[in-house]
């Protein structure tokens, strides 16, 4: 099976089971794997500690990494022998066409391209069987191997871009001679979180008070008086928890068709301090990164959602808003995160 262009693999789309994330896999994993140690934890007796935030990298220092990272893409692409570098990209035009460019703005891209003696469909192939080292074949254009490509192979994620990928191509300069040409993509992860400022009506849950019987209306939370505005939660440990767990527009299921329990109260749990403290690190390892522009296909939000809120000995309690379905996202009234690829709603089970 074909797949058009470089596109589709750095678009950032947002899919409740399959779609590519746009969050840096390791941030997922460290994510995926504390949600996975909940449920076996519960009947420790120890607290776990909310993990240290540590601080964001700049702007610069992600866009540098980038940079360094195209041109070490690059480094990984062949020609054969006798090649000589071209000064212009003018010939890879048609190439770098086929290949497409990510819908976004957050992007690093290097080119280079080399003029060798062959056909196109003889140096095609050459490509096709010296493809480059340590990165993964992932899309590619063209019927067949001779067909000039291009193929696009990926490197490693990391927390600092989503995808990094490496085009590859020939193009036809004459009966005897071809351009191959390279073309290096990196879309970086922005570190600064996004802001959490949509309009409208607003809640701030103690633990001690208990939960809204609705969450009709609400589209978030508020922390007053709590510096969050580069973290979801206050640093330290949490000495309990309220989770608030709200059913969506229809009711409990759209099969009980309990259409007067839409927006009310589902459930609410009361956790101690050990538990606290597993949520508290749970929301911690979510990543705020995410990239700038690009297209967001979200699938139907159903308006389920919770309200977390977690005392602390030292401060104030600090809610945090789970918007559970369509692209779900966790937010505390400054920030939120990008569109995550944690099962929201999963995550809202195991503490309810």
């Amino acid at each position: 099976m074909q797949v058009r262009g470089l596109v589709a693999a750095a678009t950032v789309v947002c899919l409740s089971v399959s779609g590519y994330s746009p969050l840096a896999v390791e941030a997922r994993e460290a994510a995926a794997n504390t949600l996975a140690t909940v449920s076996s934890a519960q009947a420790g007796p120890r607290v776990q500690a909310a993990p240290r935030v540590q601080a964001a990298p700049s702007v610069q220092a992600v866009k540098v990494a980038a940079q360094r990272e195209a041109r070490h893409l690059l480094s990984l692409g062949r020609a054969p022998q006798a090649a000589t570098m071209m000064n212009g990209a003018g010939a890879c035009k048609p190439v770098d066409g086929e290949l497409g460019m990510p819908a976004v703005s957050s992007i690093v891209t290097a080119e280079r391209s080399w003029r060798v003696h062959g056909s196109l469909a003889s140096i095609a192939s050459w490509l096709y069987a010296h493809p480059p080292e340590g990165l993964q074949l992932t899309t590619w254009t063209g019927a067949a191997a001779d067909g000039g490509g291009p193929w696009g192979y990926n490197d490693r994620v990391t927390t600092q871009w989503q995808s990094a990928q490496l085009g590859v191509g020939a193009a036809y300069l004459g009966p005897s001679t071809t351009a191959v040409c390279l073309d290096a993509q990196v879309v970086w992860l922005d570190p600064r979180p996004w802001p959490d400022n949509v309009p409208g009506p607003r809640a701030h849950v103690s633990v001690a008070a208990g939960c809204p019987v609705t969450d009709a209306k609400l589209v978030g939370v508020s922390n007053p008086g709590a510096d969050l505005k580069t973290q979801l939660l206050s640093p330290g440990e949490p000495t309990a928890a309220l989770v608030c767990s709200y059913n969506g527009y229809n009711g409990p299921s759209p099969e009980s068709r309990q259409l007067s329990l839409a927006m009310k109260l589902a459930h609410q749990a009361r956790l101690g301090a050990a538990p606290a403290g597993r949520l508290a690190a749970a929301i911690t390892a979510l990543p705020l990164s995410h990239v700038d522009g690009g297209l967001t296909s979200c699938p139907a939000g159903l308006g389920t959602a919770a309200i977390m809120a977690l005392s602390y000995r030292t401060g104030l309690d600090v809610d945090i808003w789970v918007a559970a379905t369509g692209c779900p996202f966790f937010a505390n009234g400054y920030i939120r995160t990008g569109w995550i690829t944690v099962d929201a709603v999963n995550f809202i089970q195991q503490y309810s």
